[in-house]
């Protein structure tokens, strides 16, 4: 579905030309996208390896007989649930390493995503208690990839061609497009909706929730009134995102660059996971010609002493040399057709989502299970009223108390940086559910036990969860509530 226009002189070929320059996408953008998803793609694994055994093994906090009592679909559908062991998880992170490396690079791009997009579903289907709604537009930002010509420039797969598209435009980039700027424009509405981000009150909330602020954003809890001045900025910008769309050239491109700061400042502030890596990758979706021709003029002569002239040529002979996928007529017929059909859906399904999402038909359902508040803080709507975090220490049988999960925290009740005490925004999203699901704090005290023995070098006896808790006012926080989630016994080792 080919957005360009065939008679330039007649009132649908000018309307087709304004769809073409306002939903199309430069080919460079397109590989900068390829780029910034391939670098997300290798931090997700960076900090996934960090928990490999916890996350995705058998001896972690969710067994593969878990998973099927839980999720059972998720279970059959995930290579990662094939085995438990810690060594078959490494070299499924090794090959989606390797696959993410070559997505970059530009080798096989289309292959390389595809083959990166089965094993990001699966380890997220691995489990999908650590999820949240990044990881989720990861994978279909991603997937709506597999439709454009992500190695059509700055890349292995176009060394040597002549016949490199500079403007992509079809209903597969229309798709990309318009799923990066509802994600923007449904947060404008939930945020409206909330009410409280008009005044500046609610990112004065949010810096004060200190499990959630990182870096600059602790700095931003001691001068309220400063970050309560940054939500209306923001909240117009959301509001303005349709002009992602509407706008082109220099306006498209200055709007363009407030997106990629305020991502900027969201990434020094809070931990929201993947979102400000993948809303990046986006948004310079969006980049008109323009933007790229001033980059490539002011980065091509910083280039040449990197003689890239031969390695270029010495990829090209690689290239040529590599054995090529089967062709044919017939074959690039369907492809063609197939391509052609499931742009369509796509664009049809992210229209869809779009109305959903706000409130026109059934309400977008919770994917990771959360509660009602959590799942709107996910999708940055009021932030909740207080901030929580959990104690997981374990009984010795040498009479010593210690730190279950290793963070290392001297005095739980008034932790410097609540935010470390989870270890990463995966460990706080698993928590999170400790609260609606006792089957989760279990799970969690199984862990802690295997855990602390083996760190400690002697026999856990039992394992006590605590929760803290803190709420949030215009004064400031109050003091720390605490309650014991759970007391479990540890099993004979």
């Amino acid at each position: 579905m080919s957005l360009h226009p065939n008679d330039a002189s007649s009132p649908a070929a000018r309307l087709h030309a304004a769809l073409a320059r306002r939903l199309g996408v430069d080919a460079r953008a397109l590989a900068a996208f390829r780029a910034l998803v391939a670098i997300t793609l290798l931090v997700d694994l960076l900090l996934r390896a960090t928990d490999l055994v916890a996350f995705h093994a058998d001896r972690g906090v969710l067994p593969r007989a878990a998973l099927a009592e839980q999720y059972p679909l998720a279970e059959s559908l995930s290579l990662h649930a094939v085995s438990g062991a810690a060594w078959f998880q490494a070299c499924l992170f090794v090959l989606a390493a390797v696959l993410a490396i070559a997505l970059l690079l530009g080798v096989r791009s289309r292959l390389a995503a595809a083959g990166s997009l089965a094993l990001l579903v699966s380890v997220q289907l691995r489990n999908p208690l650590v999820l949240n709604s990044g990881d989720v537009l990861l994978a279909t930002l991603l997937a709506l990839s597999l439709l454009v010509p992500l190695g059509e420039r700055w890349s292995v797969d176009a060394l040597g061609r002549s016949d490199r598209d500079r403007h992509v435009a079809s209903a597969a980039t229309a798709a990309l497009c318009l799923q990066v700027v509802t994600v923007y424009a449904t947060n404008a509405v939930f945020k409206l909706r909330g009410g409280r981000w008009l005044g500046g009150d609610a990112v004065r909330d949010v810096v004060r929730l200190d499990s959630f602020t990182i870096l600059l954003g602790n700095y931003l809890a001691e001068i309220p009134d400063l970050a309560g001045a940054v939500a209306v900025p923001w909240l117009a910008l959301l509001v303005a995102s349709p002009l992602l769309i509407l706008l082109t050239g220099r306006a498209r491109t200055a709007l363009v660059l407030l997106f990629l700061g305020a991502h900027l400042g969201m990434f020094l502030t809070v931990t929201v996971g993947l979102f400000p890596l993948v809303l990046t990758a986006g948004v310079v979706l969006f980049l008109p010609a323009s933007a790229w021709d001033a980059v490539e003029r002011r980065v091509r002569p910083h280039l040449a002493p990197f003689a890239l002239d031969w390695w270029a040529d010495a990829l090209t002979v690689a290239r040529r040399r590599a054995p090529a996928l089967p062709t044919s007529p017939a074959i690039a017929r369907w492809r063609r057709r197939a391509g052609l059909a499931l742009a369509a859906l796509a664009l049809v399904s992210v229209l869809a989502w779009g109305v959903g999402s706000v409130g026109a038909a059934d309400p977008l359902a919770p994917v990771d299970g959360a509660e009602t508040e959590d799942y709107k803080w996910a999708m940055f709507d009021d932030p909740p009223a207080a901030y929580r975090w959990y104690g997981v220490t374990a009984r010795l049988d040498t009479g010593r108390e210690v730190d279950a999960l290793g963070r290392s925290v001297e005095d739980w009740t008034a932790p410097p940086d609540a935010a470390r005490t989870y270890g990463n925004f995966r460990w706080r999203k698993f928590m999170s559910d400790i609260d609606g699901s006792g089957v989760t704090a279990e799970r969690l005290a199984e862990y802690a036990c295997r855990r602390a023995s083996a760190r400690y070098d002697a026999d856990a006896e039992h394992v006590t969860i605590t929760e803290y808790e803190r709420y949030v006012y215009d004064g400031g926080t109050s003091p720390t509530g605490q309650r014991q989630v759970l007391r479990y016994a540890c099993p004979l080792q």
